[in-house]
């Protein structure tokens, strides 16, 4: 495995083969798969391959490490394990991470910004703490609310779950470039919706939603479950 993880060292052509060697046993280390150094790739798992892409990432000393889909092929207790492993790995080597994923409970764990996306588009971006707790878009309220292992206890927020996922799969063809592209999904759509393009609001400093009724969706959805 030093082999592989030393790879990018050899096409970059930095360091001398003993120091390559070094820099990459280390980052094995730091991974947690010193102990499995021997081991051929065929004989590692999943989850020790994921940790290995990571040592051959790292063992570049990057600035900015992306991730796409860290752990979206692990168990639970994998998931957990890498995550942890991301999060040492950015305070030790005071890393930027991007990561790219669609579960929300990933996120939770080592993100302090997010960027939610539909279609290409930015939908709301901000603080992980203050979306997650109160969504003012309502995609992001639907992936939180359909993903399980994100907490309702932790991150609690008044919004009907069955009124938002009643938009999901449901409605019109996507509307083209013009109009929110959320609109043929959304439940609370209007005519402003399908043919404007909503602008990027900022509602707090480091916090914006595109959305044209982002400061109503949320009532009407409280006002039509109490009412059924």
């Amino acid at each position: 495995m030093v082999r592989i993880v030393e790879e990018g060292l050899v096409i970059q052509g930095a360091l001398r083969t003993d120091e390559r060697r070094v820099a990459a046993a280390e980052a094995l280390r730091m991974v947690g798969l010193d102990l499995a150094v021997t081991r051929r790739p065929g004989q590692i798992s999943g989850g020790q391959r994921q940790r290995l892409a990571i040592a051959r990432a790292v063992v570049m000393n990057p600035r900015l490490l992306v991730c796409d889909e860290p752990v979206s092929a692990l168990d639970a207790s994998t998931r957990n394990y890498v995550l942890r492993i991301l999060g040492e790995l950015r305070d030790r080597l005071s890393l930027a991470m991007v990561v790219i994923s669609h579960d929300l409970a990933s996120l939770a764990g080592i993100a302090d910004r997010v960027a939610v996306l539909y279609q290409g588009r930015i939908v709301e971006e901000g603080p992980l703490e203050s979306i997650f707790a109160s969504p003012r878009h309502p995609y992001t309220a639907l992936l939180i609310a359909s993903a399980p292992s994100v907490s309702r206890a932790r991150w609690s927020f008044d919004i009907p779950v069955e009124r938002l996922r009643r938009a999901d799969g449901e409605g019109d063809d996507p509307v083209g470039a013009a109009g929110c592209v959320f609109a043929h999904r959304c439940p609370f759509v209007t005519e402003q919706c399908r043919y404007e393009t909503p602008p990027s609001v900022e509602l707090e400093r480091g916090w914006s939603v595109s959305c044209h009724h982002s400061d109503s969706w949320r009532s009407e959805a409280l006002a039509i479950s109490q009412s059924s």
